[in-house]
């Protein structure tokens, strides 16, 4: 699932030897809806880089560790 994820971000594409494994560890339902997931976070980042959205001022959550 990582290497599948991080290859799409780095190289926006996914060879045929990570597909092929990714395919073989979730098969073909649990790969689309991976794709979808990793697709949908990228849309989501997309919008929130483009438009500057950073954390409200008055939260009251810690910071992830990141």
């Amino acid at each position: 699932m990582v290497n599948y994820g991080r290859e799409f971000f780095q190289t926006r594409r996914v060879s045929q030897a990570t597909f092929d494994a990714a395919l073989a560890q979730f098969g073909v339902l649990g790969l689309t809806e991976l794709t979808n997931l990793v697709g949908y976070y990228a849309m989501l980042a997309f919008n929130v880089n483009a438009f500057g959205v950073e954390l409200p001022a008055e939260g009251t959550e810690e910071a992830l560790p990141i």
